[in-house]
């Protein structure tokens, strides 16, 4: 722990998932088999991780694509997610459930990637817009 060396991060899946990011960062943590807790409860891992800590940011990264789900993700790698004013997830809404009670508000970002939670700015190949939220009333109940 505590070596300093420059990484590249991010940018692995192609030009949708945005330029990777090139930090100068200080390992603070290793775990060789991380896990988290799972929505049911269930430890899942996340192979690989590190706990780094770069431009005065602390950043876990791991070797499995996987969503967060837990603040164990950060904690049990030593990470004080409590003492932080700003805590910054990897999820699309799996992470909703553990970290909103810990929260004081909890803020959606679309960022560049496969997923967005735009829903309506999605550009349907078939130019389809009835459904929610593009169509106010996509059944025509009302």
């Amino acid at each position: 722990m505590g070596a300093t060396l420059p990484l590249r991060v991010g940018g692995k899946l192609g030009p949708a998932s945005g330029a990777p990011v090139d930090l100068l960062a200080t390992v603070r943590a290793v775990s060789e088999a991380h896990c988290q807790t799972g929505l049911s409860g269930e430890q899942v891992g996340m192979g690989l991780a590190v706990w780094i800590e770069a431009a005065g940011i602390d950043i876990v990264l791991n070797s499995r694509r996987e969503q967060v789900f837990s603040p164990d993700v950060f904690t049990t790698l030593g990470v004080p997610i409590a003492e932080r004013r700003i805590v910054v997830v990897k999820s699309t809404q799996h992470f909703h459930a553990a970290f909103a009670p810990l929260a004081e508000q909890v803020i959606y970002v679309d960022t560049p990637g496969a997923i967005s939670p735009d829903f309506a700015a999605i550009p349907y190949a078939d130019g389809r817009r009835d459904f929610w939220p593009a169509a106010a009333d996509p059944l025509g109940l009302d």
